[in-house]
């Protein structure tokens, strides 16, 4: 999707609760649902508040960190990983954006223990400590979650800020490299994963900033978000059927 189609949607955007909804809603059709991901919106869907949309691209992005590089296709010679950037647009404590992350996070250390707790870094900090977090250990896997995704895009307008080309790299697979005062961090054969959470207004912000969107935006696929239903007790979903989706899908 281009940054102009971008914003034209998300402009025209109405606030999605229903006593204000004057658009219909988009609802994932049934060939979303497909696999392993159909059955953990099954699973995980009616005992949430999450979006679903939410819900599956962050499960594709979480379980293709997982699997890590190995797992890939072709196209014009190029090897393409399971390697999503989801960046989840929805309004502050209403779209239940961290939800999403927290319903895939159970089922990462169910699959995962060792992943989930080593693997995942919650946000961004250096580029060096990025690269750092790959280079020096033998599992080149990185999942990074960063709820606050508009703090990133402001880091990327600095001027010699290291960070876009950073993630130009992680994107592209290719190696990591990053220079500083104290040298030069390299990292071959990284997997990076990167979830991201924003609010419309401050994507909208973003999108009028091109020396922004080169770098980065244009990796992630944009996903709005919203509640999808009202819990006032929270989810009751069982740990066990969690563990038990999990143990099935451990490798």
């Amino acid at each position: 999707m281009s940054v102009e189609r971008a914003a034209a949607i998300l402009g025209n955007a109405v606030d999605p609760e229903p006593s204000t909804l004057e658009l219909v809603w988009p609802i994932l059709p049934p060939e979303a649902r497909y696999g392993l991901a159909g059955e953990f919106l099954d699973l995980v869907g009616p005992e949430t508040e999450a979006d679903p949309a939410a819900l599956l691209v962050t499960f594709l992005a979480g379980f293709g960190a997982l699997v890590g590089r190995g797992p890939h296709a072709l196209a014009d010679g190029a090897e393409h990983p399971a390697r999503i950037w989801p960046l989840v647009v929805g309004d502050t404590s209403k779209s239940r954006k961290g939800t999403s992350w927290q319903q895939v996070h159970r089922f990462l250390l169910a699959a995962d223990k060792r992943f989930a707790l080593d693997r995942v870094q919650a946000g961004f900090g250096s580029g060096e400590a990025l690269v750092d977090a790959v280079a020096g250990d033998d599992d080149h896997r990185l999942l990074v979650v960063e709820p606050e995704y508009g703090r990133v895009l402001s880091v990327c307008k600095r001027e010699g800020s290291t960070l876009p080309a950073l993630l130009r790299q992680a994107w592209d697979g290719s190696r990591l490299q990053v220079r500083s005062r104290a040298g030069t961090a390299v990292a071959d054969g990284a997997h990076v994963t990167v979830i991201g959470h924003i609010t419309k207004a401050e994507l909208l912000a973003r999108l009028a900033e091109s020396d922004a969107l080169g770098g980065s935006l244009n990796r992630f696929l944009l996903v709005g978000a919203r509640r999808s239903k009202l819990l006032p007790s929270g989810g009751n979903l069982d740990e066990a059927e969690i563990a038990d989706f999990g143990r099935n899908v451990a490798f």
